[in-house]
């Protein structure tokens, strides 16, 4: 048996279910009725009914699915987001038989079928229902499996009464079922500090260009993506967390004690339309801010130790033009520990400047290869399908990630963004509109299509990173902060922003 928690996407418009991976090859067959797009399997729900829904592999997404019949069981069972699905596999002698459930965060409608304690459900799934109590409203019924071994739990304000043909597996359930919950309960307050950081022994920290993605890369973990702290930068505290130091809660400071030759627009892997100086910027207030978190200091970036810490390893940014000025500047800051500039090149031999696609610079020395890909929607675009409308000129697809996403799924550290192009100017006023699985949604706005490409980036990172080994950051807008220039003829007039509009 296995459970699966449902997302947005799960119960949303793009009627299908993801299964993870390791539970489709484990639990489904692949017999059954094959069909051109899939198999068809039924399952058989607590009350008898029959569900039949297709099966199949997404190879755009990299991900087994339920299809067909999932929007009406979703529709009819009143799922939402934050419910969980379970499926349950019993071996029957010459033939497989599935069973499906439901399990609920909240109440269900008041349909919703509900088991007398002590009695006995027709079939043996794993089923959560709830029943109003006029009296207390608090009354929680639960049928639950282990084994084929059945009970059923009545809970009144906290007071758990248990019937079962086998106390000793109802106990063992209930202790297994404790543990379960506080390892839950301690992954979700982990995640609650957000993997608060603190400065460890020869941890390094983040530069200024670093700290502003580092602001909001927590922001996936809303809708459930596992967010791991970058551990050449930073460590994760697990024993002493009034000592720790969450670099990501700060603010921007004036410090008229920096360094101002730090800056400097000489390293060779600096694209041109990002020297500002060089193009005429003749203000110097920016280089006197320094991020500062709330608590502890931030220690200054550390390269030849960064360069150590990452040898061997592969460092990867994948968006729009964010990523790359990060990218470049994370170049820039590595290339100050080497001193043979010249063992710091382009592994295709591919120029800096002018050039789309993807970028991998090699650090001789350390074995080291930072990449930069290009995918400002991070979502694959492509063409229409055919007898699309005539002012679709392109689709992007929200199922499935850019299509160089094969070459992400090594890389010790990932760093995504997403955000800038997501807007009507971008996308529908320029003839690019949403496609999931075959179909053109001329409908759907740009906020709902952006959520559905963050749960594809979601689903892709846990069906093929390895999160032991990988660390994934993501980030979408920066804090725009423009300078009020108006154009007048050639000339320009510009204002200095001000120390409140930092924050």
């Amino acid at each position: 048996m296995f459970e699966k928690l449902l997302t947005p996407s799960d119960v949303g418009k793009l009627n299908r279910l993801v299964i993870p991976k390791q539970h489709a090859e484990r639990y489904f067959p692949l017999d059954g009725d094959s069909t051109e797009r899939g198999l068809l399997l039924s399952f058989e729900d607590e009350s008898g009914r029959v569900w039949w829904f297709r099966y199949s592999y997404w190879t755009s997404s990299q991900s087994y699915v339920l299809t067909k019949g999932w929007s009406r069981f979703v529709k009819e069972k009143k799922l939402d987001a934050g419910d969980v699905v379970l499926f349950e596999r019993p071996r029957f002698v010459g033939r497989d038989h599935f069973y499906i459930a439901c399990r609920r965060q909240s109440p269900p409608p008041a349909h919703a079928i509900t088991v007398p304690d002590g009695a006995e459900p027709p079939n043996p799934v794993y089923h959560a229902a709830a029943c109003s109590d006029p009296a207390s409203n608090s009354v929680r019924q639960e049928c639950l499996l282990h084994e084929g071994k059945l009970w059923y739990t009545a809970q009144y304000r906290g007071i758990t009464k248990t019937t079962t043909r086998n106390s000793l597996v109802a106990s063992m359930y209930r202790r297994a079922e404790e543990r379960s919950n506080a390892e839950r309960d301690e992954t979700i307050e982990t995640l609650r500090r957000k993997f608060g950081l603190r400065a460890g022994a020869g941890a390094t920290a983040y530069d200024l260009s670093l700290m502003v993605l580092a602001r909001k890369c927590f922001e996936l973990s809303a809708i459930g993506i596992y967010v791991s702290a970058i551990s050449s930068f930073a460590s994760c505290h697990d024993s002493h967390p009034d000592t720790a130091c969450d670099y990501t809660f700060g603010r921007w400071v004036w410090d008229e004690g920096r360094r101002l030759d730090a800056y400097t627009e000489d390293c060779p892997f600096l694209d041109p339309g990002f020297q500002c100086r060089r193009n005429g910027r003749n203000d110097s207030s920016y280089l006197y801010w320094r991020w500062q978190p709330h608590g502890c200091d931030l220690p200054r970036f550390n390269a030849t130790e960064m360069l150590e810490r990452s040898r061997n390893g592969k460092i990867i940014f994948a968006g729009d033009s964010i990523g790359r000025n990060q990218w470049e500047s994370f170049l820039c800051m590595l290339a100050k520990g080497v001193q043979n500039k010249s063992s710091i090149y382009e592994k295709y031999g591919n120029p800096i400047t002018k050039h789309k696609g993807f970028l991998s610079m090699v650090f001789h020395d350390y074995n080291l290869t930072v990449e930069y890909y290009r995918a400002p929607f991070l979502a694959a675009v492509g063409r229409p399908p055919p007898a699309s409308p005539d002012h679709v000129r392109a689709a992007i697809h929200l199922d499935a990630l850019h299509w160089l996403c094969k070459h992400w799924v090594d890389a010790d550290l990932l760093v995504l963004n997403a955000g800038h192009w997501w807007n009507d100017k971008k996308t529908i006023a320029a003839g690019l509109y949403f496609q999931v699985g075959e179909e053109i949604q001329t409908t759907m706005d740009v906020k709902e299509a952006f959520r559905l490409t963050l749960e594809t980036v979601k689903l892709w990172t846990f069906n093929n990173l390895h999160l032991q080994k990988s660390h994934v950051f993501f980030r979408n807008h920066s804090p725009i902060h423009f300078r009020q220039a108006i154009s007048l003829g050639s000339a320009t007039k510009i204002a200095e922003i001000k120390a409140h509009d930092m924050n």
